[in-house]
């Protein structure tokens, strides 16, 4: 979720699902930002910013969504945006209307190709 904080900027904030970021993430910041071990990175793209989390000792990854469910941890990869909704739809009932696909493009820019 993309939060404003007046006189601030834009940070980037976790909702407590899955293994992610704790502490919120500077939304302008394209450097890595330190995070309880591991570092997290937003990458500009052509389908806009794409949130990276690198481990200690692992390589940057980015642009997958993943899901653990009882202990077993499910990936997908998110080739653009259009695979972002559907994969929110379909494992967490997360339906985003045309309305808020509007705002949500002024935000973080739009979608290319």
């Amino acid at each position: 979720m993309l939060v404003e904080v007046p006189e601030d900027g834009l940070y980037l904030v976790g909702v407590g699902f899955g293994d992610s970021f704790r502490q919120p993430l500077r939304w302008k910041e394209t450097g890595p930002q330190p995070d309880f071990g591991s570092e997290y990175r937003l990458e500009e793209t052509a389908e806009g910013r794409v949130l990276a989390q690198r481990l200690p000792g692992e390589q940057w990854a980015g642009q997958q969504l993943i899901i653990t469910r009882q202990g077993e941890r499910s990936e997908y990869i998110l080739p653009d945006r259009a695979t972002y909704f559907e994969k929110l739809e379909q494992h967490f009932g997360v339906i985003i209307s045309p309305e808020l696909r509007q705002v949500l493009e002024k935000k973080v820019g739009p979608q290319q190709g």
